[in-house]
């Protein structure tokens, strides 16, 4: 990320850091980039850019990181159930189980389980 881009995409929050803290988020930007080079990567470099700066702020602790992957994990484990049943429940009334699967997002092996045909 080339200076001006960061300097953007801090905006005010620029003149809360430290030259030291700045250099520090550049040197983890870069790095950042490397590890998330895709360019549909940029939901994932964002939210570790922000937990950088949070971090040198002090604004985030592995804690709090970890209570908010551990949130993460259960809404998607709830979401996926949701989902598994929606897709069973719309194979037993009619809908063909590839189309169930596919469009409620799982696998259709996974919907033949949960129809006890697997």
């Amino acid at each position: 990320m080339e200076q001006h881009e960061l300097d953007a995409w801090l905006g005010p929050a620029r003149s809360d850091l430290t030259d030291e803290q700045y250099e520090r988020l550049a040197s983890e930007a870069e790095d950042i980039e490397r590890r998330y080079p895709d360019p549909d990567d940029g939901p994932v470099r964002d939210a570790a850019l922000v937990t950088t700066l949070e971090y040198l702020l002090e604004e985030g602790t592995t804690l709090s990181a970890g209570s908010a992957l551990l949130d993460a994990r259960i809404t998607a484990a709830k979401a996926l159930a949701g989902a598994r049943q929606m897709a069973r429940l719309a194979a037993l009334d009619g809908t063909p189980k590839a189309q169930a699967a596919r469009e409620a997002g799982i696998d259709r092996m996974t919907l033949l389980k949960d129809l006890g045909e697997r």
